[in-house]
């Protein structure tokens, strides 16, 4: 009863002409009112023979219809796991309750948002052993013991999603029991604190090379080039910034084109008959200049960016659907997208985009984590990360940053 209350007290007039305003806040009193009478009547049940159910017998079905009317954020999404992970916590106006999230940490947290990219953009952090005697050690005692761990964490992994893929509690305690064997392997054959610094440099090295990921970038602008750019209007579409779907206006643009003018400027890749424009990126650069908003995201089945656009100006809309309204990719949209390996394996293609492309959003459910290294090495890892120096900065989003109005 208590959680109904705080419900109907923190949902959120949707209205704005003033009649339809007072109206929502009359019938909003009067329910709050009924459901704390028969709050106090469930408080006085021990003392009482009455129930709620015999004053108010359909507060409950009416209470819920009221909240799936008018929502109330901070209820739905407050144990949303996604909360201030990938997403600020839903707010809405009008509301008291929201305050907190909306003028103080929703703000901050944005401003600090952290953007995941492939593992393999990390490599610079460890470099191989310059000494003779380090990197002779690093080669041949390292980089194995590093494979055979690799090994052994992929087998029992793929048995343990197998065996508790229903069961997220008993899965999370056996990969923990699983990361404990494995450190007990690295204390083991890595006691002192310089070897164990080359050890976690060899297992970095694995889990930033990723050899395949150069083959899927590669079939991902073979099969760009087959695409169309489309627009459709998505009723709910879901933002990675916001938990919320939202009907929305968005514009799926290939990763690249097969580039066939003499001019190289802007082309990704040089090689004679292997050169592609960054058609992505072309679109991204008109729509700055057009002044719009909006999110760019990879497309979890197709080698596109995904331009969702936030309140668009009408002129904007209408053009595109000129341009691209009749286009569609229907007959790629049901195919399954697969690469065969060197060793002659059919694997399902990964979505990856242009290196070039770290403006846009990744699908966080694609990319690795390197749970296996940052677990086994998360004091060398933070070393290292205390000791980087950067030599370079470049500012992205500008127009976006509080300062941007400042020269």
């Amino acid at each position: 009863m208590a959680t109904l209350i705080g419900r109907v007290q923190s949902s959120s007039n949707p209205y704005q002409k003033r009649s339809r305003r007072s109206k929502f806040e009359s019938a909003q009193r009067k329910l709050l009112g009924k459901l704390f009478d028969a709050l106090q009547i469930e408080v006085d049940s021990p003392k009482s023979a009455a129930r709620y159910q015999d004053h108010h017998g359909d507060i409950i079905a009416r209470t819920k219809n009221w909240v799936k009317k008018f929502p109330s954020p901070l209820f739905d999404y407050k144990k949303d796991e996604r909360v201030y992970k990938t997403s600020c916590l839903p707010t809405s106006a009008d509301n008291n309750i929201n305050c907190i999230a909306e003028q103080a940490v929703n703000p901050q947290w944005s401003r600090t948002r952290i953007k995941s990219l492939e593992l393999d953009r990390f490599g610079f952090l460890f470099n191989e052993p310059e000494g003779k005697q380090d990197l002779k050690y690093w080669e041949q005692v390292c980089l194995p013991k590093a494979e055979e761990i690799k090994q052994r964490y992929r087998d029992r992994a793929s048995e343990i999603h197998q065996a508790s893929k229903d069961d997220p509690e008993r899965k999370k305690q056996e990969f923990a029991r699983l990361y404990e064997d494995l450190r007990a392997i690295v204390d083991e054959e890595f006691p002192d604190a310089e070897d164990r610094m080359l050890a976690a440099s060899a297992m970095w090295k694995l889990e930033t090379n990723n050899k395949s990921l150069k083959n899927h970038i590669a079939e991902c602008k073979k099969l760009a080039c087959k695409l169309n750019t489309t627009i459709e209007l998505v009723e709910e579409h879901q933002f990675v910034k916001s938990l919320e779907p939202k009907e929305t206006w968005v514009v799926n643009v290939p990763f690249v084109r097969r580039d066939t003018s003499q001019n190289s400027k802007d082309v990704i890749g040089s090689r004679k008959g292997s050169s592609y424009r960054p058609l992505a990126a072309e679109f991204k650069t008109f729509l700055d200049k057009q002044g719009a908003n909006y999110e760019a995201t990879v497309n979890s089945d197709l080698p596109l960016v995904d331009f969702a656009l936030i309140n668009p100006k009408p002129e904007l809309i209408n053009n595109l659907q000129t341009k691209l309204g009749n286009n569609d990719n229907d007959r790629f949209v049901w195919q399954e997208q697969t690469l065969t390996t060197y060793k002659g394996d059919t694997v399902p293609l990964r979505i990856v985009p242009p290196k070039d492309y770290t403006w846009v959003e990744m699908n966080e459910a694609n990319l690795s984590k390197g749970s296996l290294v940052l677990n086994l090495f998360a004091s060398e890892i933070c070393q290292k990360l205390e000791e980087y120096q950067f030599t370079s900065f470049k500012l992205i989003g500008a127009r976006h940053n509080d300062y941007a109005q400042v020269d």
